[in-house]
């Protein structure tokens, strides 16, 4: 985040991920990846709890990284897009072997349709 930061000062908005990235960070012990991933790695109890914690994740996701926008990374597809789609190109698979629902359409409508 240093990095990211030194980079941010005085300069226009580089990085426009920076704030979806902080907030993502500030979380308090996982990071969105590692939250997602525990819904795929768990079952019962704890596979509900991995569940909450990551629709949580993924509603920043949406209201700070979207937005209004085409793409997270703003106006054009940029590192986080790219990161991003990575994930979530395989979600229908493994939601499927699973049986459980992540990126569903009614809860999270402009990152399913990203």
């Amino acid at each position: 985040m240093h990095y990211f930061k030194s980079k941010q000062e005085g300069k226009e908005n580089v990085y426009p991920c920076v704030k979806l990235a902080k907030t993502l960070i500030a979380k308090k012990e996982n990071t969105a990846p590692a939250a997602i991933l525990s819904v795929f790695r768990s079952n019962g109890k704890e596979q509900k709890k991995a569940l909450k914690d990551s629709l949580e994740m993924l509603k920043i996701m949406e209201e700070q990284g979207l937005g209004e926008k085409k793409f997270l990374g703003g106006d054009r597809i940029r590192i986080v897009d790219i990161a991003f789609g990575t994930i979530a190109h395989w979600y229908g698979v493994i939601e499927e072997i699973i049986e459980v629902k992540v990126l569903e359409a009614h809860a999270l409508p402009r990152l399913h349709a990203w």
